[in-house]
């Protein structure tokens, strides 16, 4: 049962649903977010855990919050009545319901005695890249990119062909308050032993840099990182692979090509994490306390959906354009393609300044 849940809900109301269910030793964890068709009605996050693992189950939820319409934060009743003095809000629930064969199934009576039905097939579970790609050598991207290089564009490498997912949802994480309420004071308290500047994340500005100067460090964000450089992605596309052996006799590298221009134009930008709908959105943080930022030509997104591909394939659908493009470069180039970026001034001590950066690109150099 643990996952991402994208789909619609019914009963007394009706309107679309994002469930994040995280596991536990003994349980599920996780939020509901119910998004109402009618307008006169607040959306609804709906904290919930369930008694054990069993894929029949029945519990009971207590903590169900409006959410204030600008912000989409959490608020209490009184307050809702401001934007929705009609409205009756369920504080409690009993819910019950199954998970079989790849489909989860949520029935609740809220102590309102509104219903609310959700059922849900489980998404697409491949971690297989669906972009089609055009599969090049080293010399045929160096010109191919030409095509792409222009404000719109952004790039991102990858060393093989997985589909576009944040690091905190890779590492099997789906409910990001638990980011915000259990990681993050944590984490602060470490960096901020680390760091000369002390972060304030009660301003949104420092929040955003902090998250993708955690990001930039091997904390797992839903943040993704691009960059404006096409042969900088391709840096970060090859740089993990080894520079001999079988695994570069066969096999490709990607870069993702993503028209931000075109997106931003047809989207709505959002700059949070909790949200109770899916988004994909763009960002460039301010470089406090991230000297990678400008050397990697760095631009960032953040979203709360777990299958991003499967997201843009159906905003790509819906709008009939195209937003992600992808190109897969022979791995057997590698070496070729890293002394040329090297010529270029694209290395890891470029990349990354400090010590860290520096011993990377030397052992580049000078071992096999």
């Amino acid at each position: 049962m643990k996952g991402q849940w994208i789909g619609k809900y019914k009963g007394t109301d009706s309107g679309k649903a994002l469930i994040n269910i995280d596991e536990f030793p003994e349980a599920f964890r996780g939020v509901a977010y119910l998004v109402s068709s009618n307008k006169n009605r607040p959306a609804l996050a709906i904290f919930f855990r369930t008694k054990d693992k069993n894929n029949n189950f029945e519990f009971e939820v207590n903590n169900i919050f409006p959410l204030e319409p600008i912000t989409s934060t959490i608020t209490d009743v009184d307050k809702i009545k401001e934007f929705y003095p009609e409205a009756i809000i369920p504080r409690k629930a009993i819910v019950n319901g199954k998970f079989r064969d790849g489909e989860v199934y949520f029935n609740a009576k809220t102590d309102i005695d509104t219903i609310i039905e959700i059922r849900i097939k489980r998404p697409y579970k491949s971690t297989k890249s669906r972009i089609k790609s055009q599969k090049l050598t080293w010399e045929d991207y160096k010109s191919k990119v030409n095509d792409y290089i222009n404000e719109n564009m952004i790039f991102r490498g990858q060393d093989r062909p997985f589909k576009l997912r944040t690091a905190y949802h890779r590492m099997g994480r789906y409910d990001l308050t638990r980011l915000i309420i259990e990681d993050l004071p944590k984490i602060h308290q470490y960096v901020s032993s680390a760091t000369p500047h002390l972060f304030n994340l009660q301003n949104p500005v420092e929040l955003g840099a902090f998250y993708n100067l955690i990001q930039h460090h091997g904390y797992p964000t839903p943040l993704l990182d691009w960059t404006y450089s096409p042969f900088i992605a391709a840096f970060f596309a090859f740089r993990d692979l080894k520079k001999e052996g079988k695994q570069n006799e066969k096999g490709y590298v990607r870069v993702f090509i993503f028209d931000q221009k075109k997106w931003k134009r047809d989207f709505n930008q959002i700059f949070s994490i909790e949200r109770p709908l899916p988004h994909f959105s763009f960002i460039e943080f301010l470089p406090i306390e991230n000297r990678r930022l400008i050397p990697q030509q760095a631009v960032t997104t953040i979203s709360n959906v777990d299958d991003i591909e499967a997201y843009i394939l159906s905003k790509e659908k819906e709008t009939n354009n195209r937003y992600l493009y992808a190109i897969d470069i022979q791995a057997k180039d590698r070496n070729t393609a890293m002394n040329e970026l090297a010529f270029m001034g694209i290395t890891a001590g470029a990349m990354f300044p400090g010590l860290d950066g520096i011993c990377e690109e030397l052992r580049e150099k000078n071992f096999d």
